[in-house]
């Protein structure tokens, strides 16, 4: 009796299902082994979500452990279902299926029948068989690819596991080609709610993804696999824009999944409104605090006590001043113990600094409900007359707006002029080259060259004052947007948190100054 090993693969993890792939060829296996009167099967072994296409030989266990058996003499036929469970490289199954003919094995296939390397002509037809194979299979990996690329310009679900906040749920709609139901993406309510928490805490509250991982954890929230949320974690879903709706893709290496591709490289896919729950406004914000955070620029309130801690300067040296602690202990006449703790401002430049400081310690009650009073109070000025304000600063850049889309438009009629002069002389280069012209061909090559470089010029002036004209717009947006979200600032303060309070005035406010008697707030916005 012939000693039969079966080799059962499916090419990937979405392909394997234990009722449908791999018993279906093990069925046909078994049947093809029973129509032989002298085969005995002693050995399965299956393969689960690898490829035979982009894994080499040496990277599939099974393979190493057939070929090691072959050395062995432990079996004497191999069964596949179709060759390209055995493979479809074609520079290396031909040496795979040689190497068993080799060491005594026979390679059958239940739809193919036997391979056989008797000469040089079953070495051609191997060859030529698996070489067909391969471009099989790069042909279907190339329309795969297509077909997902589309599916991702047109922001439909591809099939990929769903980001935090998502789930995949059966629409009940038939596949045009499959006997399935095609699947699709919707926003899961739970996670949902633990995603905006997520962006409420770094956004309003100013925690940093350390801490609000902590917060997540000490609170009873879990990932959706039941474990403790991680700092890496938080990044990955407060930098994600699906959130918005927008679905990120080529993100990464097709051939390394562990590697990110540059961020010029990354695509985004056409907005679904039914997969968005984050504003794009508040996400943006994500972004520019967390730039802001790795570079280093400015101070966020996110740690500490003090209502202006980050933000409160000393009004004598200019340096920031720090939080001064002190805690004492005392006892109730019942025994009861308890302590006080007393919060101040610092200025630890005062000892050593040569510029004479009236004060250099502040309590903080007392300066942060002078400075209460004055925010306040100055918030109340500009929102009396918010609507005068941004009619005052919208007609102080009127001019400067009309005189710059003027010199812009100039500009490109200049340009305009030098293409089509340029396209007269390139036209009288040919008359030339037939002697119809009054000019040489060195003349118009020299006149062309110059009118070149004025026509880049012009374009590079273009798009400087371009630039410069889209910066003011926003920089008026900004300004426009800073003294409505006094509006809020004015109605939610007093009943917010400490550090939700400490948020709303570092959006609005660029530095405290404090001096004895004297307190100064700054904007970030001039009014």
């Amino acid at each position: 009796m012939k000693r039969v090993w079966n080799l059962y693969r499916v090419s990937t993890k979405g392909q394997v299902n234990p009722e449908e792939d791999i018993p279906m060829q093990r069925n046909s296996c078994l049947k093809f082994i029973e129509s032989q009167t002298d085969w005995k099967l002693e050995n399965e072994l299956y393969e689960k979500g690898v490829s035979g296409w982009k894994n080499k030989t040496d990277d599939r266990d099974a393979l190493v452990q057939i070929k090691k058996a072959a050395e062995n003499k432990e079996f004497d036929i191999l069964l596949v279902f179709m060759y390209d469970r055995l493979g479809r490289r074609e520079d290396e199954t031909p040496l795979v299926v040689q190497y068993l003919v080799d060491h005594g094995v026979e390679v059958w296939s239940v739809k193919e029948g036997q391979r056989k390397i008797a000469d040089h002509t079953d070495l051609l037809i191997n060859y030529i068989t698996f070489w067909q194979s391969s471009g099989e299979s790069k042909k279907t990996s190339m329309r795969v690819k297509e077909i997902i690329e589309q599916m991702n310009e047109k922001g439909q679900y591809t099939g990929t596991t769903p980001p935090y906040g998502y789930e995949v749920y059966d629409t009940g709609e038939k596949h045009w080609k499959y006997d399935k139901n095609v699947k699709d993406m919707r926003i899961n309510e739970d996670e949902k709610k633990v995603v905006e928490i997520i962006f409420d805490l770094y956004i309003n509250k100013g925690y940093g993804v350390s801490r609000i991982a902590k917060y997540l954890n000490s609170s009873g929230y879990k990932t959706r696999s039941e474990k403790n949320f991680r700092i890496n974690t938080i990044f990955s879903i407060l930098k994600n824009p699906i959130y918005t709706g927008i679905k990120r893709y080529n993100v990464k290496n097709k051939n390394n999944h562990d590697e990110v591709l540059p961020k010029s490289e990354w695509k985004y896919a056409k907005k679904r409104d039914d997969w968005a729950f984050i504003d794009e406004e508040v996400f943006d914000k994500v972004q520019e605090i967390m730039k802001m955070r790795k570079d280093k620029q400015g101070t966020l309130p996110n740690k500490g006590k003090l209502l202006l801690n980050g933000i409160a300067i000393c009004g004598y040296c200019g340096n920031k001043m720090y939080s001064d602690v002190t805690r004492t202990s005392y006892t109730l006449k019942d025994g009861t113990k308890k302590e006080r703790i007393i919060r101040r401002y610092r200025c630890l430049a005062a000892r050593t600094s040569d510029t004479q400081h009236d004060k250099a310690l502040y309590a903080s009650d007392k300066h942060e409900k002078a400075f209460y009073r004055l925010f306040i109070k100055q918030i109340e000025i500009l929102l009396k007359n918010k609507e005068n304000l941004i009619k005052s600063r919208q007609a102080n850049n009127k001019n400067t707006f009309t005189q710059l889309e003027s010199e812009i438009d100039i500009l490109i009629k200049d340009k305009n002029k030098l293409e089509k002069d340029l396209t007269i002389l390139n036209n009288e280069i040919t008359k030339s080259l037939l002697g119809e012209s009054s000019f040489s061909p060195d003349q118009l090559s020299n006149i062309i060259k110059t009118k070149e470089t004025e026509k880049d010029g012009l374009g590079k002036i273009i798009e400087s004052k371009k630039e410069i004209l889209d910066r003011k717009k926003k920089t008026l947006e900004k300004e426009d947007e800073f003294v409505l979200s006094l509006q809020k600032i004015k109605d939610t303060f007093d009943k917010a948190d400490l550090d939700t309070k400490k948020m709303m005035i570092s959006s609005v406010v660029k530095q405290v100054m404090f001096k004895k008697d004297e307190l100064d707030i700054t904007f970030k916005v001039s009014i």
